[in-house]
Parts: C-alpha cells; structure tokens; sequence
C-alpha cells in the first residue's frame, strides 16, 4: 500500500496549470454549474453528519465528478485535480459502503470551501493564487489515517501532465479492444514524427524575412473524441495568441462539415519554446501532441512577430448568468405576440384617424379615438405583462442562499461547543437575483452573531430554564410589495443595560438622554460604528460590532432592518426589502414644483392637516394626528433647495396635506403640495452621474422626459432625528 504522506502534496498540482484564456468564453457556464454542484456538496456532506446514508454518499460522488468534468473540459485542470480526488476518495467509500468520518467530512467542507473561493475569483475577473495543493494534502491525509487508500493510489498520485478529464474511465465508459487499438496506432503515429512533406510544406509559406522560431506541431485527439471540433477552435484561438499562425489544419472553415477530427497540424512563428508551447497546448481530449522546432537558415536581425493577437485581459470578468424556468419565457413569448397585435393595431387606427381627419367626418374621428384608448388599454396590459415577466425572470428561491448557513452553524458548533439548531422556512420564497447576491454578507454576521452571543452554552441554558439545544430561526415570507426575513434566537436577549452604559462610554448619549430612553430605543444603538456589547469580543463576531455595516448593505438595497429582543429570551432581526431593485411601486408626489417618488410600502397614510392642528416644539413642526403627534418633514429645508421655487410653509395655509411614512413606532409626515397618484418606476443610480445623497434612494425618468428622484424613506427619518438635520444637505436640480 502507498504511503501518501510520503508524497508531497505539491507534486499533485506542479505541473498542472489552468488554461483560462481558453476558459474564458465559457465562464459564466460553468460558474454557475459550479456553485450549485458546491452546495449540493455541503448539503449532502451536512445530511450524512446527522444520519444520512448510502445515497447520500453517491450524491456526493455525482456532484464531484460534474465539477471534475466541466471544469477540465473549458481548461480549468487544477479545480478539475482537486475534485478527481475527492471523487476518488468518494468512490472507496461508495464501493465499502462506508459514510465520511468527521475527519473526512472536515477535509471535503475544506476543499468545497477552497472551491467556492476559487469560483467566486473568477466570477469577479480576479483569479487568485489557489491553495488546492494544501488542500490536497489535507484529503489525502484524512484518507490514509481513516484506511481506505486504493489499491491504484501510487498511479493516482504521481504528477500529470494531461489534464484530470482524460483519466480512464470506469465501467461501461472503459475503451473497447478495437478502440485500444485504433489508440496505439495513432500514438505510433504521433511518435514517428511531422513528415517530412508537411514539414516542408509549412517552410515553404513562411518568408525568409521572420526570424522568430518557427514551431511545426502535431495534437492528436482521443478516438471518437466528440468535441474535437470544438477543442480544435480552442487550440486555434490559443495559437492565435502565442504567434502568428502560418499553417493550420483542418481549416476552420470546414469543421463544421467534418464526420471526425483525429488529427491537427500546424505551423506558427512564436519566441515560445516546444516545451512551453506543449504545455500551453494541454486541453482535455488531448491524447498526444508533438512540437518541433523548424530549422531554416535565418538573418543577424531579430524581427517580432507580426500578427499576433492580444491575450484576453487577465482581469476580464465573465458574464453573470442564470437558469430561468421555459415557462417563463413562453409567456414572455407569448406577450410579446400581443404587443406585436397591438402595434399593428395602433398603425391601423392612426391611418382611420388620418383619412378621418381629410374626409373632415367627426363620426369617423371618435370612432377612431374610441379604438384608439381600447388600444392604448391592451397595450397597457401586455407592458405590464411584459414587466411582471421580466422581474419573474429575474426572481429565484432564496433557498440556496439560507442552505449555505447550516454550514456556519455547523462549524460555529464545533468551535465554541454549543448545541444549536438551524430551523429554516420559507425557503421557496422568491426574490431577485441580485438581492440574493447581495445578501449573503449581511446575513452570515447575523447568524455568527446569533451563534456566538446569542445563544448561551448548554450548561447555561440548563441552569436557565431552557433545552439545551439552543434554536436559531431563518425565515422568509412575502408581505405585499415586499419580502420579509428574520433571523432570530432564542438565547439571551441584548443586554439593555449594558448597551445604555457602553453608550455613555463612548459619548454616543449622555447620560440624562440615556435614562430617558426605553429599551427598545436603547436596542437601536448597535447599529452604530463600534459600540461592542459583550465584555470580550470573539474572534468570529461580535454582538453590535459590525453592525453598522448590516445596516448599511440593508439600506443600499433599498430596505429595512430592525432589532428586537427580550432579555433572556432572544433576539429577532426583522430584514425588510423590496422584491426587486429593478422596478418600484411608488407614490408619485409634487414638492415645491418638483416630481418625487415614495416607495409605497413606506407610505402609512395621506392625511390633511389644518393650520390649528400644527405647532412647534423646540423649532420643529409638528401634527397633531388623532391623539398621535407626528413631524412634519419640509424636504426644501433638509436638501435647502438651490431653484427658485416657493416652499411649503405649513405655518401660514390654511391646510397641509402630507404622506405619512415610515413603520409602526417611527412615523413621519412628509408635506406635499399635491399627490399625483401610484406609478412603478425604474429605478436608475445617481451616483454613477452625480453622487450618493442621503434621503435619496435613486431616480427614474418620467412619461415627459423629467426626472423624478425617488426619496429613501428610513434614512429621511433618520436624518429627522438628528440634531440641525434641516441643514443635512444640499440638492440641486439634476438636468
């Protein structure tokens, strides 16, 4: 039996190297096959550590081998080496029928980690230096101490120069005693050498005048190899990039035509070597190739080459893509049919109006302008099809994204020696991709935090009261235009004490503010930079450090985040966001002459305010609004207008009118000159053509061509809250 320690992990992957130019055109591919083959790793990983079984080991194996195969298949052979061994390790335990030992399980969750990096680097455009030889390492080890290295384990680990997809197949896929000698012939083939005919045919179309090496070659593919053609472009595309090529064939141009492609031959003027242009030239479905350098008589002057294309940007980033349902795109398909019926309906009723018109027939022209608005109504329908069909296009389960933290808890769990379990529901709940992305960051503090401070150690829980197994809650649900997720805990609760004091500490309150407020304001401080309220903070989160940042991302994403607990009984973030950062139901409002947007789901109420109901308290205004007071927001003093309209002055008209919004305990009255109704609105950034402006969330353009800036309704109470606020910022009139 081999002994795997005794062969260094490096020796896996030293002569490996990824071909990502070749890649490239077929990143966003396999990026996100990769990623959901990576959670289906970790999932099926977590099952077996709480009794999974046989299946799920072979689920384990499936998923290995689909990322070995697609990536070694684009180029990718060091990702593609490190799950070949993890199929490998996979397939032992398949055939003894034996599940992963924690030892096992610690170094596979270590490679899909690995993986998952390396994925998401290419995904930015910036490839980063893989660590798969230490991980490698680490597999190799776990296997050798837990027994199962393979009878084949000394061939396996001895270094590879063609990639990990050629390896040989097992079972039904093994090559045929007629397909073994086709091989052999065409290796002997390979061997012979360029002919000397091709040799000089080559020499022969290359001038005197180039003087850079001239390097004649020779690949030949594996029998019944069924992407030769395909490989073939890549290797053209490659030489492109290393030389000029003089010789190739088959021509590209008759690939398509071609039954079979065994062999390609060609001939390129490059500063490359053999050896370098060999290894190169390596990509999956590569049996042999051979490189000579041409020898001709060549001039004292030394030329570049010409011709010879740019290689791709190290950096490019590959296209985002995703996986829509057909359906989806039927309907969509569908609709845009019946927009195609309406423009030409629209064409025929302006030429029955135009000949209406001539004739002088008033009969005529409101019949036409009849058909006209029933027209203008069924294109309406199918623009607000074509919208919903569109942000459905865009909508996936959040799922996937709440899957990935049973991985934290799991290894929260095993570090700090608690018991705790993930309950996870409304996992099929839709939301845009985008948002999805995005959400991640934010959420894993929550969960670490929830983890690491929230719940207590089981010895403490049993000495409170409570199971010993500590819970933490994940769920989703939708609530009108908006979706709601929650992470909550059933541990200690925040400390509102301690808070209030760390608070005073730090100068964020004095100490008469501090005793004023109720716990519940007091909660709403660890959304502040730095303030920490535990008494020593974890290496892995600490409750309230961060959590500016939480918000921040929440707040980016147009949405909400709130805070509640109940000392000794938990914590409950309540994350509030808008289905889509695409499309916006708003209420459209006129403000000193200008058109704003409210985001609906913010809007409580539209009220009128007479002049008796509205006083002034410490210099700011406010309404008395059923036994509730709420303050009045004049937009023109918080952004101090730089146009030449009048403001509202609500202490001078008879009547204000203003949108109450904001949640149930924080309201504000927002005074309008007049509300023009409900519209969805795209919403556009104003930072890429202006900056970032508190209180504003975006912008959209109106039917007439003028913009619209949509306002941000918690960071305009925020801003409410603060003292001097009215002098927050200055707007001018965006053209």
């Amino acid at each position: 039996m081999t002994n795997i320690e005794a062969i260094p992990s490096a020796d896996l992957f030293a002569s490996l190297e990824d071909d990502r130019e070749a890649a490239l055109p077929y990143l966003s591919i396999f990026i996100d096959e990769a990623q959901q083959s990576i959670d289906e790793l970790i999932e099926a990983l977590l099952a077996l550590e709480v009794g999974g079984g046989r299946e799920d080991v072979k689920q384990l194996f499936i998923a290995a081998h689909r990322i070995k195969g697609s990536a070694a298949s684009i180029g990718l052979n060091r990702i593609a080496k490190l799950a070949h061994l993890m199929e490998d390790l996979l397939q032992n335990l398949v055939d003894r029928g034996h599940t992963p030992t924690p030892e096992i399980t610690d170094s596979l969750l270590a490679c899909t980690d690995g993986m998952r990096q390396y994925v998401s680097a290419l995904g930015h455009g910036r490839p980063e230096e893989d660590h798969f030889d230490a991980l490698a390492q680490q597999l190799l080890n776990a296997r050798s101490v837990c027994g199962l290295v393979p009878s084949s384990a000394a061939a396996e680990l001895r270094p590879q120069v063609i990639p990990p997809s050629s390896e040989e197949p097992r079972g039904e896929d093994a090559p045929s005693e007629v397909d073994r000698t086709e091989s052999e012939a065409a290796n002997k083939d390979a061997r012979s050498g360029i002919s000397e005919d091709l040799r000089k045919r080559i020499a022969d179309m290359i001038p005197e005048q180039e003087h850079d090496n001239v390097l004649i070659g020779q690949i030949q593919f594996e029998p019944h190899f069924v992407l030769a053609g395909l490989k073939t472009q890549l290797i053209s595309s490659k030489l492109s990039n290393l030389g000029n090529i003089r010789y190739f064939d088959p021509p590209l141009a008759n690939i398509d035509t071609l039954e079979e492609i065994r062999v390609v031959h060609f001939g390129v003027v490059t500063d490359k070597t053999p050896e370098a242009m060999r290894r190169l030239l390596q990509v999956a479905g590569v049996q042999q190739i051979t490189i000579e350098l041409l020898e001709r008589r060549r001039s004292e002057d030394k030329a570049s080459p010409q011709g010879r294309a740019g290689s791709p940007e190290s950096g490019a980033k590959p296209a985002e893509t995703m996986r829509v349902d057909i359906e989806r795109l039927d309907e969509l398909m569908n609709l845009a049919g019946q927009l195609a019926i309406g423009k030409a309906r629209v064409a025929q009723v302006g030429a029955r109006l135009k000949k209406a018109l001539s004739e002088k027939s008033l009969a005529q022209v409101r019949d036409g302008v009849g058909d006209l608005f029933e027209t203008m109504r069924l294109l309406d329908r199918v623009s607000d099809g074509i919208q919903q069909g569109v942000m459905n296009m865009r909508m996936l389960p959040i799922g996937p994204l709440f899957g990935r933290f049973r991985r934290v808890i799991r290894d929260l769990t095993r570090a700090n020696g608690k018991d705790i379990h993930l309950a996870i529901s409304g996992e099929n709940t839709e939301l845009d991709k985008r948002m999805i992305d995005e959400l991640g960051d934010p959420m894993i503090h929550l969960i670490r935090n929830a983890a690491d401070h929230g719940i207590e150690s089981p010895d403490d829980r049993v000495a409170a009261g409570k199971p010993r197994q500590g819970t933490i809650s994940l769920s989703a649900f939708h609530r009108g235009s908006s979706i709601i997720i929650r992470v909550s805990d059933d541990g200690r609760g925040l400390n509102a004490d301690r808070i209030r004091e760390k608070a005073v500490e730090k100068g964020l309150l004095s100490a008469d503010d501090a005793e004023r407020k109720t716990p519940q304001q007091i909660y709403q401080l660890i959304w502040l930079p730095g303030l920490s309220t535990v008494e020593k903070v974890s290496e892995v989160s600490g409750r309230g450090v961060g959590m500016d940042i939480v918000r921040s991302k929440i707040d980016e994403l147009s949405g909400a985040v709130e805070v509640e607990s109940e000392p000794g009984q938990g914590t409950t973030f309540t994350i509030k966001l808008p289905l889509t950062l695409a499309i916006l139901p708003c209420l459209m409002v006129e403000i000193d002459g200008e058109v704003f947007a409210v985001p609906l789901e913010s809007v409580i109420e539209i009220v009128h305010v007479g002049r008796r109901d509205i006083s002034t308290v410490q210099g700011h205004p406010m309404a008395s609004l059923r036994n509730r007071v709420v303050s009045i927001l004049r937009l023109g003093r918080v952004f101090n207008w730089r146009h030449g309209h009048k403001q509202i002055d609500t202490d001078e008209s008879d009547s204000t009118t203003m949108v109450i919004i904001g949640e149930e305990n924080q309201q504000l009255g927002l005074a309008v000159n007049e509300v023009l109704g409900e519209e969805d609105v795209v919403i556009k950034s104003i930072a890429d053509n202006y900056r970032n402006v508190s209180g504003i969330a975006g912008a959209s353009i109106l039917g007439d061509g003028r913009v619209s800036l949509i306002l941000d309704p918690p960071t305009l109470i925020e801003m409410s809250y603060r003292p001097h606020f009215a002098m927050a910022g200055t707007l001018e009139t965006i053209p």
